[in-house]
C-alpha cells in the first residue's frame, strides 16, 4: 500500500519541463511564486535576476510569458492556469500582451562559435515574432535594426521580451577573448535597443547566471534593473523550507513512511521537519541578498531527491557539471585557497568588486554565480568585520562536488 502512496506521490514531481503551463495543465506540484511575480511586473521597470543553474529562471520566464500573454482570467474554454494561486487576486490588468521569449539555449549547434549563425539564429526569432504581430521583417536591414523597427511598429506598451540565459554566448567564450568581444558587442546591440525603446515596451526581463552588473554589456542597459543581493526578491526562485513544507508534505511522509516502515498516518510532523532539515543541509541553505535574511534550496537537487526512490543522498550538481569554466585553467594555482576555504566555515570579504574591478577574473564572484558559493550570516563582533559580506560553501552537495572538482583539476 505504502508503494501504491508513494508513486502516487512522486507522479506529482515533473523533472522533464520547467513550463508553467505544463506543469499547470497535467496537475504537477507548482511551487507558488507568483506574489513575487507580481512584484517583479508591478511598477513596469525593466529587470534581470542571476542565479545559479538549475534554480528556476526558465520557470519564473514561462511563468511570467503566460501572464503576460493571458492574465489570470479563464480563456479559451478552460480556467486560467492561475486559479488557485496568489496573483489570481493581485492581478488586475486585464489587458494581454505580445510576448517576445527569447531563449539562447535553443539555438542551433555553432550559434556560440560562430556569429554569423548566431545572427542568423536572433534573425529567425525576431522574425517568427514579427509574423506574430504582423511586423514583416526588412532583410536589408540587420538584426538590430528590425528588432527596433518591430518595437516601434507595434502599439505602445504592447509587447513584452524575456530573455533568458542572455549571459550563454558570453559563458561559452570565457576563453576565447576575441569571440567573446564579438558576442558581447552582439547583446550589447540588443540591450541597447531595450534601453532606447523602455517607454514603448510594457516590461523587459533578463535572466542568467552572470550578475548583470558584472557583465560586460551592462553599460549598454544601465536601465535595467539589477536584482543582486535585493531583499524583496531573494526567494523568488529556490525553494525556503516552509514552501517544501506546504507543497510537499504529503511526498515527504511518504518518504518516511517508506523508509520505516510503517503507515504514513504514523509519521509525525517532528519527523517531517527533521527530513526538511536534512534536504536543507544537503542542499540548500543558499542566500542571496547581502542581510542573509532568506535561505533557500536548489530546486533541481530537491526535485531530484524527492523523485528518487531509492531515498539515497545524490550529488547533483556533480551532474550539472557547472563548474566555472574560467577557473578550471587556474585549478592548480588555486588549490591552496581551496582548500583553505574548505577548512573554514567562510571567509570574510569587504564587498564584491565594482563593475570595473574585472570581476570575471574573481574567484569569489565566479563561485558565488555557479552556486559553489554563497551569502551567510555574519557574526563577526570586531567592528571592522561587522559590516562585511561572508561567503561560505553552503551545503554537503557542494562542499564534495568541490572537493572533487579540486581533485580533478589539481
Amino acid at each position: 500500500m505504502k508503494n501504491n502512496i508513494n508513486i502516487s506521490q512522486l507522479s506529482k514531481i515533473d523533472t522533464t519541463t520547467s513550463e508553467f503551463v505544463e506543469l499547470r495543465k497535467n496537475n504537477k506540484i507548482y511551487v507558488d511564486k507568483t506574489a513575487f511575480i507580481y512584484k517583479l511586473c508591478c511598477d513596469n521597470s525593466h529587470k534581470c535576476l542571476a542565479r545559479p543553474q538549475g534554480f528556476g529562471k526558465t520557470l519564473l520566464i514561462s511563468t511570467l510569458e503566460e501572464l503576460f500573454k493571458h492574465g489570470v482570467k479563464p480563456y479559451d474554454g478552460h480556467d486560467s492556469y492561475f486559479k488557485g494561486l496568489a496573483i489570481e487576486s493581485l492581478w488586475k490588468d486585464e489587458s494581454t500582451y505580445h510576448v517576445f521569449r527569447l531563449d539562447f539555449r535553443n539555438f542551433r549547434r555553432g550559434a556560440f562559435d560562430y556569429i554569423d549563425i548566431f545572427n542568423e539564429e536572433l534573425s529567425l526569432a525576431i522574425k517568427t515574432f514579427g509574423n506574430e504581430i504582423g511586423y514583416k521583417y526588412n532583410e536589408q536591414d540587420n538584426t538590430k535594426r528590425n528588432l527596433l523597427n518591430l518595437i516601434e511598429f507595434s502599439k505602445r506598451k504592447s509587447i513584452v521580451i524575456l530573455i533568458d540565459n542572455y549571459d550563454l554566448p558570453l559563458l561559452f567564450n570565457e576563453e576565447d577573448s576575441f569571440n567573446y568581444a564579438k558576442y558581447s558587442n552582439e547583446l550589447k546591440d540588443i540591450v541597447s535597443v531595450l534601453k532606447y525603446c523602455c517607454g514603448a515596451l510594457k516590461f523587459a526581463f533578463l535572466a542568467g547566471t552572470t550578475i548583470y552588473r558584472y557583465s560586460s554589456i551592462a553599460e549598454s542597459g544601465n536601465h535595467l534593473q539589477d536584482l543582486f543581493k535585493n531583499k524583496l526578491y531573494s526567494s523568488v526562485v529556490g525553494f525556503t523550507k516552509d514552501e517544501l513544507r506546504i507543497f510537499f508534505e504529503n511526498l515527504l511522509t511518504c518518504k518516511i513512511s517508506n523508509k520505516k516502515g510503517c503507515p504514513s498516518t504514523d509519521v509525525k510532523l517532528s519527523q517531517v521537519s527533521n527530513l526538511i532539515s536534512a534536504i536543507n543541509d544537503h542542499y540548500g541553505h543558499y542566500c542571496f541578498d547581502g542581510e542573509c535574511s532568506i535561505e533557500v534550496m536548489h530546486p533541481g537537487s530537491v526535485l531530484s531527491y524527492l523523485s528518487d526512490e531509492d531515498d539515497q543522498w545524490k550529488n547533483y550538481k556533480l551532474k550539472r557539471d557547472d563548474f566555472p569554466i574560467c577557473l578550471w585553467t587556474q585549478m592548480p594555482e588555486l588549490k591552496h585557497d581551496f582548500e583553505i576555504l574548505l577548512q573554514n566555515t567562510g571567509i570574510t570579504i569587504g564587498d564584491f568588486p565594482t563593475p570595473y574591478d574585472f570581476p570575471e577574473e574573481d574567484l569569489f564572484v565566479q563561485l558565488f554565480q555557479s552556486g559553489f558559493m554563497s551569502f551567510c550570516k555574519n557574526d563577526e563582533t570586531l567592528a571592522f568585520f561587522k559590516n562585511k559580506l561572508k561567503l561560505h560553501f553552503p551545503n554537503k552537495e557542494v562542499i564534495e562536488a568541490t572537493k572533487k572538482m579540486v581533485k580533478k583539476f589539481c
